[in-house]
């Protein structure tokens, strides 16, 4: 009920007029912590699932979970809220992280609804879990899939370079009604020169694909890729962004539709 560290996150529903505000709670423990992308189950009505990143070791993780502690300085984590009763409440909680910095941006939900996250990491113990894209297996992109109850890992694949850093930041990610998945990104000198996790940020080397749209980059442009379903493969990617200014964005996020439509916002 009330704000707990530094920050906290905050989960909560607006009636469909926005006139009343019909529950609202912070998540989070003593140290700092953000959410960052929600996403409602469609066979399961009241069940929201949520995720960010934490520095905190006291998150109220679920027995069971996949990951009960805290791994580094910053973990990504993923939850899950059910609102159909009177009183919501946490039906699971876990981290997702190593021992470095991780970080969880975007949730999404298959057809099964099972959550799908998508973020950032500079761990070289996040191993790859499945029969998946495997090119990029110390890309600073993961997206993973964890069963309903956050029990279970289903499988891991991560894209990017290799190299310690952060190459790009997610905007986007979807699950689409066919079960593949969709990235954007952004790279390059404006990201390097404003995060302290970033400092190798670019888009050389990301990979592509020969019917890429554009196949070349000036290191700061946009990357978008498609994952086949179940992380199969590396099915698209091209770069977007020419070669007069740094694109990236300023702190807001791009969307997809699920027929796998790009809205692209940026900075260029």
């Amino acid at each position: 009920p009330a704000l707990n560290g530094m920050s906290d996150a905050v989960v909560f529903q607006l009636s469909s007029n926005l006139e009343g505000l019909l529950f609202s709670t912070y998540f989070g423990g003593g140290s700092d912590d953000a959410a960052f992308g929600i996403q409602f189950a469609m066979g399961t009505p009241g069940l929201a699932y949520f995720t960010g990143g934490t520095k905190s070791e006291d998150l109220p993780s679920t027995p069971g979970a996949y990951q009960t502690d805290l791994a580094g300085d910053v973990d990504g984590f993923l939850a899950s809220l059910d609102y159909s009763g009177p009183f919501p409440f946490l039906s699971g909680v876990t981290y997702f992280g190593t021992d470095d910095y991780d970080q969880s941006y975007f949730v999404q939900l298959d057809t099964d609804d099972r959550p799908h996250i998508c973020g950032q990491t500079t761990g070289a113990s996040m191993a790859l879990v499945g029969d998946v894209y495997s090119d990029s297996p110390n890309g600073s992109t993961f997206v993973a899939r964890l069963s309903e109850n956050l029990e279970d890992l289903n499988w891991v694949t991560r894209i990017g370079l290799a190299q310690t850093g952060v190459d790009i930041s997610p905007t986007a990610f979807l699950v689409s009604d066919c079960d593949e998945m969709y990235l954007s990104g952004w790279g390059g000198a404006t990201n390097s020169l404003n995060s302290g996790y970033a400092g190798q940020s670019t888009t050389n080397g990301m990979p592509t694909t020969v019917d890429a749209y554009q196949l070349g980059t000036d290191g700061s442009d946009f990357w978008l890729g498609v994952l086949a379903p179940e992380a199969s493969d590396l099915t698209y990617g091209t770069f977007l962004g020419g070669v007069f200014s740094n694109e990236h964005v300023d702190g807001g996020t791009s969307r997809f539709d699920k027929n796998g439509t790009v809205y692209q916002a940026v900075c260029a």
